[in-house]
Protein backbone atom coordinates (compact mmCIF):
# COMPACT_ATOMS: atom_id res chain seq x y z
CA UNK A 1 0.00 0.00 0.00
CA UNK A 2 1.39 3.81 -1.20
CA UNK A 3 1.49 6.55 0.43
CA UNK A 4 -1.34 8.87 1.89
CA UNK A 5 -0.65 12.18 0.92
CA UNK A 6 -2.99 15.40 2.55
CA UNK A 7 -3.11 18.81 1.01
CA UNK A 8 -4.02 21.47 2.73
CA UNK A 9 -4.73 24.95 1.14
CA UNK A 10 -5.94 28.53 2.02
CA UNK A 11 -8.61 29.67 0.00
CA UNK A 12 -8.52 34.06 -0.24
CA UNK A 13 -12.58 33.67 -0.71
CA UNK A 14 -13.76 34.28 3.21
CA UNK A 15 -17.51 33.02 1.48
CA UNK A 16 -17.85 29.27 2.22
CA UNK A 17 -20.51 29.65 -1.00
CA UNK A 18 -18.43 31.73 -3.29
CA UNK A 19 -15.85 29.86 -2.37
CA UNK A 20 -17.11 26.79 -3.53
CA UNK A 21 -18.39 28.15 -6.84
CA UNK A 22 -15.09 28.92 -7.52
CA UNK A 23 -13.28 25.52 -7.04
CA UNK A 24 -16.10 24.32 -8.89
CA UNK A 25 -14.94 25.72 -11.71
CA UNK A 26 -11.39 25.43 -11.25
CA UNK A 27 -11.34 21.58 -10.19
CA UNK A 28 -14.21 21.00 -12.41
CA UNK A 29 -16.13 19.02 -9.46
CA UNK A 30 -19.47 19.78 -7.73
CA UNK A 31 -19.43 20.52 -4.32
CA UNK A 32 -22.64 19.06 -2.21
CA UNK A 33 -23.41 21.11 0.97
CA UNK A 34 -23.27 19.15 4.56
CA UNK A 35 -23.18 19.95 8.10
CA UNK A 36 -20.96 18.97 10.99
CA UNK A 37 -20.43 20.19 14.62
CA UNK A 38 -16.70 18.77 14.24
CA UNK A 39 -15.79 20.66 10.89
CA UNK A 40 -17.85 23.86 12.15
CA UNK A 41 -20.92 23.93 10.43
CA UNK A 42 -21.71 24.03 7.09
CA UNK A 43 -19.04 22.28 5.11
CA UNK A 44 -18.88 21.24 1.40
CA UNK A 45 -17.57 17.77 -0.38
CA UNK A 46 -16.80 16.45 -2.95
CA UNK A 47 -14.67 13.89 -5.19
CA UNK A 48 -12.37 13.51 -8.21
CA UNK A 49 -10.80 11.03 -9.43
CA UNK A 50 -10.94 9.09 -6.10
CA UNK A 51 -9.94 12.03 -3.64
CA UNK A 52 -11.74 13.33 -1.23
CA UNK A 53 -12.29 17.23 -1.21
CA UNK A 54 -13.35 19.47 1.73
CA UNK A 55 -14.02 22.99 1.98
CA UNK A 56 -14.82 24.32 5.02
CA UNK A 57 -14.07 27.43 6.90
CA UNK A 58 -11.01 28.12 9.42
CA UNK A 59 -12.46 29.56 12.59
CA UNK A 60 -14.88 27.47 14.60
CA UNK A 61 -17.14 30.56 16.34
CA UNK A 62 -19.00 27.37 18.42
CA UNK A 63 -16.07 26.54 20.51
CA UNK A 64 -14.38 30.31 19.19
CA UNK A 65 -11.30 28.67 18.03
CA UNK A 66 -9.08 28.44 15.00
CA UNK A 67 -9.07 25.06 12.61
CA UNK A 68 -5.77 25.56 11.72
CA UNK A 69 -4.20 28.79 14.33
CA UNK A 70 -0.91 29.29 11.76
CA UNK A 71 -2.94 30.12 9.09
CA UNK A 72 -5.74 33.41 10.31
CA UNK A 73 -5.62 34.91 7.59
CA UNK A 74 -7.66 32.19 5.75
CA UNK A 75 -11.29 32.03 6.51
CA UNK A 76 -11.89 29.06 4.26
CA UNK A 77 -9.86 26.05 4.09
CA UNK A 78 -9.61 23.35 1.13
CA UNK A 79 -8.68 19.82 2.10
CA UNK A 80 -7.75 17.42 -0.13
CA UNK A 81 -6.90 14.03 0.57
CA UNK A 82 -6.30 10.56 -0.91
CA UNK A 83 -5.93 11.91 -5.08
CA UNK A 84 -4.15 9.79 -6.54
CA UNK A 85 -2.09 12.54 -8.86
CA UNK A 86 -2.18 15.26 -6.39
CA UNK A 87 0.15 17.60 -7.91
CA UNK A 88 -2.34 17.55 -11.07
CA UNK A 89 -4.64 18.73 -8.83
CA UNK A 90 -2.21 21.08 -7.26
CA UNK A 91 -1.12 22.78 -10.37
CA UNK A 92 -5.02 22.97 -11.48
CA UNK A 93 -5.12 25.10 -8.63
CA UNK A 94 -2.19 27.15 -9.35
CA UNK A 95 -2.61 27.04 -12.94
CA UNK A 96 -6.79 28.67 -12.72
CA UNK A 97 -5.98 32.21 -11.86
CA UNK A 98 -9.26 32.13 -10.66
CA UNK A 99 -8.97 29.86 -8.10
CA UNK A 100 -8.01 31.70 -5.19
CA UNK A 101 -6.05 29.70 -3.29
CA UNK A 102 -2.26 29.10 -1.59
CA UNK A 103 -1.12 25.88 -1.01
CA UNK A 104 0.08 25.84 2.39
CA UNK A 105 0.90 22.14 3.58
CA UNK A 106 1.02 18.25 2.53
CA UNK A 107 1.19 15.43 4.91
CA UNK A 108 2.68 12.26 3.62
CA UNK A 109 2.38 9.29 5.94
CA UNK A 110 3.61 6.36 5.06
CA UNK A 111 2.75 3.43 7.04
CA UNK A 112 4.17 4.93 10.85
CA UNK A 113 5.85 7.45 9.25
CA UNK A 114 4.68 10.88 8.80
CA UNK A 115 6.44 14.02 6.66
CA UNK A 116 4.82 17.18 6.74
CA UNK A 117 6.07 19.29 3.82
CA UNK A 118 5.42 23.18 4.10
CA UNK A 119 5.47 25.48 1.51
CA UNK A 120 3.58 28.37 3.48
CA UNK A 121 1.81 31.64 1.98
CA UNK A 122 3.33 33.61 -0.53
Amino acid sequence: MGAKIFDLYGVWEPDLTAASQRLELALGVRFSLHDSEYLGGDYYRAKHQGADIILQVNYLHFIKNWTEPEYKEFGVLLRISNASEPDVLRACLEQSGNSGTVWLRRTVVDGKKREVIRRGVN
